[in-house]
């Protein structure tokens, strides 16, 4: 019935008829749009970002180390080989993690930290003998990254201790450089690449980036961080669809398909609800209306306490609810549709709880040598 036929007193009190936790039309938009969409939905788009971006690098990644080396030719490259080295200890790369230990109280116990507050990086010369019986010498900077396991540990103080990485003579590793022309010591004993005297190829870190050594095949870890991108953008794509299915559904199908029809109220009734704090009451009217197919149709809705008590809304009177066409008793009173406000509070709560769930674990899963400060627990004092 379009709204010149409603009564002035009854469009007069319109915007009262919907309860005070309901957003109206409009801003129950913005809210789908704020916590539904820019939110949650662009928590799962982060997510799906960080799965592709992880996919996409151990496929760039795995087509280089599945190919076949054959001439060495500068440019970047990825070689596989067992290091040799001349060095007496036989170290051709460590990564030194100072860290300083700090005991701290919790209510279950005593815990402690070592917290990195320094790094050193002790990086030589070394040749990687390639499974094809070539050495390529290779040069790692200071600014080399190291994928490898962070086993050693040496005790200088109390509360000080020097965490480390190394890579050793017999290591197998995988190096991520660029061949350049340089001087080689061994050129003149292997042969070189070239023919120049005391010239070959070797082995430097790429322009403006940093060389990379593994001692685990360098696609692995983006794998890893592939499934783990991807478990969340399963949950995350998971709390999207039940936000926007129970929280905001009842909302779309009303605005979508719903219609404005005159019901006569037949009831009033109060619900009391316990809270630690005391409680409160919501007032619910109930209503009759004829639906197309000529059946009568009882709804019922929450409405506000002033509309509740309003000679307008008194039993036999005629109110409007908005009346979803899949479902003759999915309606609410007026006439449009609004989204509760504790749904989209709880919305923005849900974006805001997963956003913070997710930082932290990423931050936690992220090995050693992706992180800027290392940070390790422990439980009881140190020791």
């Amino acid at each position: 019935m379009p709204n010149a036929a409603l009564s002035s007193a009854l469009l007069s009190m319109l915007g009262q008829l919907a309860p005070s936790g309901r957003l109206s039309y409009e801003g129950s938009w913005l809210a789908v749009a704020i916590a539904g969409f820019a939110m949650l939905g662009g928590l799962f788009a982060i997510a799906v970002f960080g799965e592709w971006r992880a996919r996409r690098r151990a496929a760039s990644l795995r087509r280089a180390v599945e190919g076949k080396i054959g001439p060495l030719a500068a440019g970047e490259c990825v070689l596989k080989g067992v290091i040799e080295t001349d060095e007496p200890d036989g170290r051709a790369i460590a990564i030194e993690l100072l860290q300083n230990g700090q005991n701290y109280n919790t209510k279950n116990g005593v815990g402690h930290t070592w917290t990195e507050t320094a790094r050193r990086v002790d990086a030589r010369p070394f040749y990687l003998r390639l499974e094809d019986g070539r050495a390529v010498r290779v040069e790692p900077d200071q600014r080399v990254f190291v994928v490898d396991a962070l086993d050693g540990t040496r005790r200088t103080e109390f509360n000080q201790r020097v965490r480390t990485a190394e890579v050793h003579r017999g290591d197998q590793v995988f190096v991520i450089g660029t061949l350049v022309e340089g001087y080689d010591p061994r050129a003149q004993l292997e042969g070189g690449y070239r023919g120049a005297k005391n010239k070959s190829l070797i082995l430097r870190a790429p322009n403006r980036r940093s060389m990379l050594v593994s001692t685990e095949v360098p696609t692995e870890r983006h794998v890893r961080r592939e499934g783990f991108h991807g478990n969340w953008a399963l949950v995350m794509g998971l709390a999207f669809l039940l936000v926007h299915g129970f929280g905001f559904g009842q909302f779309y199908m009303l605005a979508a398909t719903g219609t404005t029809v005159m019901a006569t109220v037949t009831d009033h009734s109060t619900q009391y609800h316990r809270t630690k704090n005391g409680g409160y009451t919501t007032y619910h009217l109930s209503a009759r209306y004829e639906n197309v197919s000529g059946h009568m149709v009882t709804v019922t809705d929450q409405t506000s306490v002033n509309a509740y008590f309003s000679e307008q809304t008194a039993v036999g009177s005629r109110v409007p609810f908005v009346v979803a066409s899949a479902s003759s008793r999915l309606a609410q009173v007026g006439t449009q549709p609004g989204v509760s406000t504790l749904a989209t509070i709880l919305s923005g709560l849900a974006a805001a709880f997963l956003a913070m769930m997710y930082g932290i674990t990423v931050s936690a899963t992220r090995p050693w040598y992706e992180k800027k400060k290392v940070v390790e627990n422990g439980a009881g004092p140190i020791v």
